[in-house]
């Protein structure tokens, strides 16, 4: 795998790809995060090494679909006819949204963070439907 989405990786491909990473990262991610908040922990050296192996093939696995699915996001957007604006918002929202949920579920984020990062993606996606709108409604005013 590399850093660029090639044309066979399908968007269902990259989704399951997205859903095993994170399976794998958010597990992990809670324990490690109840063991620092003195949680009672049990480090056993086999079982450590996976968890940290497991880890890195999650992020690994995480990383590579996110990239993959907002590269197929940003090349759909590009066939698009209208503005790139509209295009890059409604990306970053897509891309803002996934972000916000994952650090909910791996608790790195409050609740207040998680409920801003979605509410901030809802806004981004209406303000690119926004602009998208207002520049075919000036098209078709000129024709």
């Amino acid at each position: 795998m590399s850093w660029t989405s090639s044309p066979k990786d399908s968007v269902l491909g990259l989704a399951v790809l997205l859903y095993i990473g994170t399976a794998l990262v958010v597990p992990i991610s809670v324990a490690a995060m109840s063991a620092l908040g003195d949680a009672p922990y049990d480090v056993v050296p086999g079982w450590f090494a996976m968890g940290v192996f497991a880890f890195c093939v999650g992020a690994y696995t995480t990383v590579y679909a996110a990239y993959g699915l907002y590269l197929k996001a940003v090349s759909a957007h590009r066939r698009r006819t209208g503005p790139v604006l509209a295009a890059r918002l409604e990306t970053g929202a897509v891309v803002l949204a996934w972000v916000s949920l994952v650090a909910g579920l791996t608790s790195l984020a409050p609740g207040v963070a998680v409920a801003s990062g979605l509410v901030c993606a809802v806004v981004c996606s209406v303000a690119g439907a926004v602009v998208r709108r207002r520049v075919f409604g000036q098209s078709e005013r000129r024709t």
